[in-house]
């Protein structure tokens, strides 16, 4: 793999697959609950999506926001997309198919 689809794969929904491989390997994060596994994978996600979007600027793989509006929506855009791909891989993965109806009245 080139290192310029590296880096845009990572930049989406390479940085969701990793957040969830490191969640699943670091001890620190292996032993949060699940609400607080959730919230990092959110944020851990985001991050990493926007370091390697930032990552392919010296190279020229993407262009380089002009402004400070301009790099506010790009980082947005960045972030909350492999915050959403994090949302849905959790779903696929970690919740069950079908869950049991408690209480639940048809």
């Amino acid at each position: 793999m080139e290192l310029k689809l590296f880096l845009a794969w990572l930049t989406t929904a390479g940085a969701a697959w990793l957040t969830y491989k490191l969640i699943d390997e670091v001890p620190a994060l292996k032993e949060l609950g699940p609400k607080a596994k959730r919230r990092a994978a959110y944020v851990l996600s985001a991050v990493i999506a926007i370091l390697a979007y930032l990552a392919q600027m010296p190279f020229g793989f993407v262009a380089v926001p002009a402004g400070w509006q301009a790099w506010a929506q790009a980082l947005f855009l960045v972030g909350t997309s492999a915050f959403g791909l994090a949302t849905i891989i959790h779903g696929e993965s970690d919740l069950p198919a079908e869950r049991p109806a408690e209480g639940v009245i048809l």
